[in-house]
């Protein structure tokens, strides 16, 4: 059986889709064991949808030489919480950690994906800063007691209104890294690298289909940039994308609506 406890909710939702289709698609197979745990056995795995959102199904990713870095992004996540993430405190502290060693070395972008306080940064609404900052310390992210964070969340924090926006920014980054499963999934899109830090069942089943380099919140391992981006660092997810573009090619073409049209590798 699945290792986590299920709420009623999750049948009750669950059960009439995979009535009125032909199968689920799922992240990752944690999700998929949990589904069939309940008796919905139509499930395919399927990853992230994103991952191919420009339908490249060549897409790779090549690591470039530490020394050819400058700006990297960092996918902020403030809300680690009990519910899903397997240990907040040691995720925040490895978060924090991160962005500040990360910080002394490039050029580092804070990327939001709309929390209100960040916005208020991005957006430079100067009189609305003190209630942001009260927002994110009752959070647990207390950006005030550390003024490289605070600098960094004035003058280097980004906030896209669309897809679009973070396709642009994520091409003009070297990489990203950080917390955020969308966040970094953009940067994979456009072929740039990104390395995930995994802390949740979510995160932990996408890098598993997708064989992304990843750092688990609960390796007993410092954080080493140069580590990911050693020769070979993505072979494997090379190997894997095109295998997983059909994956999702076939689930879509067995759910297509009656009457649709496709055109070739879409």
């Amino acid at each position: 059986p699945s290792p986590v406890r299920r709420r009623a909710e999750t049948e009750r939702r669950a059960r009439p889709a995979a009535e009125r289709c032909r199968s689920i698609g799922v992240r990752g197979t944690f999700s998929a064991e949990v589904l069939e745990d309940l008796g919905i056995k139509n499930v395919d795995v399927i990853g992230c949808p994103s991952l191919f959102r420009l339908n490249n199904p060549q897409l790779r990713v090549e690591a470039p030489a530490i020394d050819a870095v400058r700006r990297v992004g960092f996918t902020i996540t403030r809300g680690l919480w009990p519910a899903y993430c397997e240990d907040p405190a040691r995720a925040r502290k490895l978060q924090l950690s991160m962005l500040q060693e990360l910080e002394e070395r490039f050029d580092v972008y804070a990327l939001s994906q709309g929390e209100k306080p960040e916005k208020i940064f991005f957006y430079r609404f100067y009189d609305r800063e003190a209630e942001a900052i009260e927002a994110m310390k009752q959070s647990g992210w207390d950006v005030e007691t550390h003024p490289w964070l605070l600098d960094l969340y004035r003058n280097r924090m980004f906030f896209g209104a669309s897809p679009e926006d973070y396709e642009i920014m994520a091409r003009h980054l070297d990489l990203t890294t950080g917390f955020r499963l969308h966040g970094n999934i953009m940067s994979l899109s456009v072929g740039k690298p990104a390395v995930y830090v995994t802390y949740d069942t979510r995160t932990r089943e996408l890098v598993d289909h997708f064989r992304i380099p990843a750092l688990d919140i609960m390796e007993d391992r410092p954080f080493r940039l140069e580590e990911f981006l050693e020769p070979g660092s993505f072979d494997a997810f090379n190997a894997r994308a095109p295998i997983a573009y059909g994956i999702m090619r076939d689930f879509l073409e067995r759910n297509r609506p009656p009457g649709q049209q496709g055109q070739p590798n879409q």
